[in-house]
Parts: structure tokens; sequence; C-alpha cells
């Protein structure tokens, strides 16, 4: 763990041995680390960098994808090739986020809450999805022209309520209120067509970086 910048220098805090691939961290309402791993499942720490737990939520499925926050007492997780639960943060309970849609989620990647409370979900070969926990509605965005790739790898909201979405190839700016998406990529001056997976950062200016 680095923590830190004094002096353009970066301060080690501590080093985790044998913590396995780390793909995914996300601080609850507590302000405890969740770390999700490729395998090994989840783990949680405290602001002291010691284990409150490690545990396997989903029996026979362990390569956390993404954890986000999903309220005052809940953490949202994706499993590769499983599905999508949310878990309480003092009890570690889990549940499905909702059920009838494991086949359209299944290949999670990324999640991301907008400002709304709705459900963004990246995925591998499904596209985009939006999820309403209100009423409990999936819409696709999978067959929306403008589109070249159904391998959505990052999330971003920006000012306006705009999705921002890096992908396997291009960048694409979801216009939330029409549909309408555009797509970026290296001929309309990005580095290369090729992103990385969750590689995105929503800055406070309202600049949004990707990395590829």
């Amino acid at each position: 763990v680095v923590t830190g910048i004094s002096g353009g220098t970066l301060h080690m805090q501590k080093v985790f041995e044998g913590i396995g691939n780390v793909v995914t961290m996300a601080e609850d309402p507590l302000g405890r680390m969740w770390v999700g791993k490729s395998s090994g499942g989840i783990a949680v720490y405290d602001s002291e960098l010691s284990v409150v737990k490690s545990f396997n939520p989903v029996l026979g499925a362990n390569n956390i994808t993404s954890i986000i926050p999903l309220d005052g007492n809940h953490m949202l997780f994706s499993v590769f090739g499983d599905n999508i639960y949310k878990v309480d943060i003092h009890t570690f309970k889990t549940e499905l986020m909702a059920s009838g849609y494991k086949t359209a989620w299944e290949s999670a990647i990324t999640l991301k809450k907008d400002r709304a409370g709705n459900i963004w979900i990246g995925t591998y070969g499904n596209g985009l999805l939006k999820y309403c926990p209100k009423s409990g509605l999936l819409l696709s965005y999978a067959r929306c022209p403008g589109f070249a790739s159904s391998d959505i790898i990052g999330i971003a909201e920006d000012k306006a309520g705009n999705m921002w979405l890096s992908s396997s190839y291009g960048i694409y700016r979801l216009n939330t209120r029409n549909n309408h998406v555009q797509g970026f990529f290296e001929k309309d001056g990005t580095e290369g067509n090729q992103q990385h997976e969750k590689s995105v950062l929503e800055s406070r200016t309202g600049l949004v970086f990707f990395g590829g």
C-alpha cells in the first residue's frame, strides 16, 4: 500500500505478502477498504490496514471484477462468469442485486453508480447495461448506433450526466437524454484504440481520464 506524497516522493505504508492479484478496490461508508481479487474473493481492511474480513462471498466463484459502494449499508460487487451481488457492510450477508438477469451481466467487468442511483454495468461481449434499482428494470445499449465494440471496460459520468465509456476499441460518450453515442478513436487524437480495464478517473474539475 502506497500512501501520501511529500516532496514528490511516494511513501510505502505496508506490504501485504501473498494477497494475490488485486483487480478492484473501493472505500465503504465506514472508511474501510474493500479489495477484490481475481482469485481469493474479497478482503476488507480498516484504517490501520488490519484485516477485518477475508471471504469468498460466492461458493465456486471468486473472480471479483468490480466493487462499488451501493448505499450507506451495502457494497455492490460483480463476479466474472457468475452474477452481481450486494453485501451488507456490517454482517457481510451477501445476496443477488436482482434475479433474472444473470445471462445479461455474468460477464460484468466494471460497475458505476450514477448520481440518479442507476447502476451502469460494463461487460465483455454484452456491451453497456443500465439497471434501475427502483423499478427493477434492465436496459441494454448494446445495439445503440455508434458503438464499435461490445466490450465496455471503463465507465465515468461527467457533470452534465453523460456517461463516458472506454472499450476494447475506442472511447465513447453516451448522451443519456437522447441515447446518442459519439465515438473517439486514434484518428480523432487518442493515443490508441485499445483501452485498459477500469483505468478511468473523474477529476474534481470535471475532466475524465482514461488509460489505454
